[in-house]
């Protein structure tokens, strides 16, 4: 998407709240992973990696969502592979697109397929604003999984809609303000946290 501070991070804490939405929304048993990054891992890659990784040394590739929170506004759900090593360890070799400490948030889906799966985005606040954004990046989700070769022909009108949410979301205003997410919480309560 863009380069400004629309990332999600990985949860340091797996709260109630964490686990309650996922598991409402069929995502369950979420545990960390260690990342142990490889020279030769690419990010984004991590199909390719794991197989690699699977070949050279055995193990198996585990395939499931790693979990991020963007402040107080939704979880994304990403598709990933983990390697499980021959010794039984779970480790996240792919380099994160963004720096995200040493842990990965993973829930393993086994019957989830080794392809392009589109993110799920699961809203925290009730915020109609956030509703509008997640249905907006569902439908570049769509697109994304489902494009052929080398470009994403992702609409136009799209992405500006998407830009124009996330600017939003990214404004800072007082502590003691209304978040501008449209939560209806004040700033320090919700996205200001």
């Amino acid at each position: 998407m863009n380069e400004r501070e629309t990332n999600g991070i990985t949860p340091k804490l797996l709260t109630d709240k964490i686990i309650e939405i996922c598991n409402n929304n069929d995502i369950n048993n979420l545990f960390y992973v260690s990342r142990q990054l490889k020279d030769d891992c690419e990010a984004g890659n991590c199909f390719t990696n794991i197989q690699k990784y699977k070949e050279l040394f055995g193990g198996n590739l585990l395939m499931g969502w790693a979990i991020s929170v963007r402040k107080n506004l939704y979880i994304e759900c990403e598709a990933h592979a983990v390697w499980q090593t021959p010794d039984d360890q779970i480790l996240d070799l792919t380099p994160p697109s963004h720096e995200d400490g040493v842990l990965t948030l993973f829930s393993h889906q086994k019957d989830m397929p080794v392809v392009k799966t589109p993110s799920k985005y699961i809203p925290i606040t009730q915020s109609e604003l956030v509703q509008e954004y997640i249905t907006l990046r569902n439908q570049f989700e769509q697109i994304r999984c489902t494009s052929t070769g080398e470009t994403l022909q992702i609409p136009k009108s799209l992405m500006d809609k998407i830009i124009e949410i996330d600017d939003i979301f990214l404004l800072k205003v007082g502590v003691n303000e209304k978040c501008p997410c449209g939560s209806s919480l004040k700033y320090k309560k919700c996205c200001g946290r």
